[in-house]
């Protein structure tokens, strides 16, 4: 009877015991998984590499185009999964023309021997899309400073020509260069001010293809569809390696067209006849 008694008395507490269990796990949920630092990029390629005693991944923010596409690389020591992040990384592109000829494109090698999350970060301009004109090579030269071995992995890559040009190129009216103008930013344009990038580079033979610094970069904004531009924006300038940022003002959603003029550093018109759409 004393037992039955006891045990009535301490059910309720039982219970509230658990209630109390039962609520702090669910306040206290597990922790989510650490995200990835290559999460919705797009695997391009990957290789190893015996001379350095590697496997490479080459990673991009989408499918390769003609344009600005920013490359990522991460470098393992071969067959693990142990990230090496003490090393310098490379880029070199072939375009073998449908002639026989062939020739390369501009390129930002990446700059951090140590990059965080282990994510060596680069770009390179496809000045043209595969289909129809030949075939793309990346190549990715490694030198991994933990063993002092370096070496290379490459691979054929595709590039298509996005729906809206991201890149065009024009004979400047000043010296009769070819240049090329490459869109940067805004990647994932927003109605309001958006900054406005651009990379600007120069074909001096096949193979050679140096930025251009020091220019003039005027912009003007305008809905074609709608008939006005925006106010507020700020003309690109020069910062490094070729790149110039601004200010653009998207000041509702559709069809976006910019207008741009490049000047020489005298302020002589080199082009003003190009633009760049952008629909959002």
């Amino acid at each position: 009877m004393k037992n039955s008694l006891k045990w009535a008395l301490m059910l309720p507490l039982v219970a509230s015991m658990s209630l109390i269990s039962c609520t702090k796990e669910e306040d206290d949920p597990a922790p989510a998984p650490k995200k990835s630092p290559v999460d919705g990029k797009e695997l391009i390629f990957e290789a190893n590499s015996a001379e350095a005693d590697v496997d490479v991944k080459v990673y991009a923010d989408e499918a390769l185009f003609t344009g600005y596409n920013r490359l990522y690389v991460i470098i393992y020591k071969t067959g693990t999964s142990t990230v090496i992040d003490d090393a310098q990384v490379s880029f070199e592109t072939d375009m073998t023309m449908m002639m026989g000829h062939s020739h390369s494109s501009p390129i930002e090698n990446p700059a951090d021997e140590t990059p965080e999350d282990g994510l060596f970060s680069g770009a390179v301009v496809f000045v043209m899309p595969s289909a129809g004109n030949g075939s793309w090579k990346l190549k990715v030269y490694v030198h991994n400073n933990a063993n002092n071995l370096e070496g290379m992995v490459e691979n054929e890559v595709t590039v298509v020509s996005p729906v809206e040009a991201k890149m065009y190129s024009f004979l400047s009216d000043v010296d009769n260069s070819m240049i090329f103008v490459s869109l940067v930013e805004p990647v994932n344009p927003k109605v309001g001010m958006n900054d406005f990038e651009i990379a600007i580079h120069k074909r001096e033979t096949g193979m050679l293809w140096p930025f251009v610094a020091g220019l003039m970069v005027e912009i003007e904004p305008e809905m074609p569809t709608m008939g006005h531009g925006s106010p507020g924006n700020v003309n690109p300038v020069y910062t490094s390696i070729g790149h110039y940022k601004g200010t653009v003002n998207y000041t509702m959603t559709g069809l976006w067209r910019v207008h741009i003029t490049v000047k020489d550093a005298g302020g002589s018109v080199m082009n003003e006849s190009n633009y760049l759409d952008m629909t959002f």
